[in-house]
């Protein structure tokens, strides 16, 4: 997954190369669970396509492998403007931890426990779907409206918010799907022929934004 290094993560590697002659095995994966956090915890990146329509602005934005470990992410580089009408897409697997066979559905897991877990939530602000993080599987092949009048809403904070619901967050991820012993195709067989999971957010801007919009400079 694209990342980005915040000056703190670049000064923990710098800090962990500085003094590696004085670190112990145990101390070197320490360090290696945290950098894999701090990685994860950064901006995330999107594959981007841009289509200029008649008098609309098509922006499609494709995220591979949202992040699961976390209860809520932050996708700044995915923002959005009052009038955009924005539609959801999305699918694949994720590694859930545990015993077994695994993995489950991004979209619409199933096997114990998944009418309270194991799915992937979308938050868009200043949108008609609420304040809150909903379910992605609830907003799929829906339109869903930016409001044109967003009063006393900071509009420079309309970003993406990602999410997932799980009970454990530590053993999440993306790893362990082929061994040497068999192919995790998860819980219930749900994922045979599934690939990781991904998100699509397709914009369609029909507004010019104003110039300049929050702290952003539209270019």
């Amino acid at each position: 997954m694209p990342f980005k290094l915040t000056l703190f993560s670049r000064k923990l590697v710098a800090s962990v190369v500085s003094s590696k002659s004085q670190l112990t095995r145990f101390d070197y994966a320490k360090y290696i669970v945290l950098f894999t956090l701090l990685l994860h915890s950064n901006t995330f990146a999107a594959e981007k396509k841009i289509d200029v329509l008649d008098k609309e602005l098509k922006l499609v934005f494709t995220i591979k492998e949202p992040n699961v470990i976390e209860p809520r992410s932050l996708y700044k580089d995915i923002f959005f403007y009052p009038g955009d009408k924005v539609f959801i897409n999305a699918g694949g697997c994720v590694q859930t931890g545990g015993l077994g066979r695994t993995w489950k559905r991004y979209v619409n897991p199933s096997g114990p426990k998944s009418d309270k877990f194991y799915h992937g939530l979308i938050h868009i602000p200043g949108s008609t779907n609420g304040t809150g993080l909903v379910r992605t599987k609830d907003v799929i092949g829906k339109e869903i409206k930016i409001n044109d009048d967003l009063p006393g809403f900071d509009t420079s904070k309309l970003y993406l918010n990602l999410g997932y619901e799980d009970d454990k967050y530590s053993d999440n991820g993306y790893w362990g799907r082929s061994t040497i012993w068999r192919y995790d195709d998860g819980t219930e067989e749900q994922c045979k022929g599934e690939g990781n999971a991904y998100i699509e957010i397709t914009i369609i801007r029909t507004k010019k934004p104003p110039i300049p919009f929050g702290k952003r400079t539209i270019k």
